[in-house]
Order: C-alpha cells, then structure tokens, then sequence
C-alpha cells in the first residue's frame, strides 16, 4: 500500500516491472504518448525536445502561458 500511495498507482493501474541486476524496479505504467501537462493520452499529442517532452495542444497552450508569465516576471 505505501509504495502505491507513493507512486501515486491505483489498484488496478497497470504498472512495469523489470529487473535490472539484482535490483526489481516498479514503475506506473504511462503510454508513450502522454501529455506530461495534462496526462491525456491522445494521436493529437506532439512529441517535443528531440522526443524527450510529449504535449496535448492543452498542455502545450498551458505551458505557453506559464512560460509567458515567467518572462513578463524576468523582464521586471
């Protein structure tokens, strides 16, 4: 139960497991293209940053508005 609460994974979320050496590595499961904004799986999502950042137009738009914000702080 405390590695579930800590991982944020819910009774019947899917979940990896692997062994790397002689260690077993849990890990939730999320598909490759979830937004890592919102969490929406979708075809419209877009992969970004050589692949390394996946975006929902929602997540994208989000992100734009907080990156916008940051800079109006910068420039003060």
């Amino acid at each position: 139960m405390e590695l579930r609460r800590t991982l944020d994974i819910h009774e019947k979320d899917a979940m990896e497991i692997y062994v790397d050496h002689d260690r077993i590595i849990l890990k939730k499961y999320t598909p490759n293209m979830t937004c890592q904004i919102t969490g929406n799986t979708s075809e419209n999502n877009m992969t970004l940053a050589n692949g390394k950042l996946v975006l929902s137009p929602e997540g994208a738009e989000n992100l734009v508005k907080e990156i916008k914000k940051l800079q109006q702080k910068i420039e003060r």
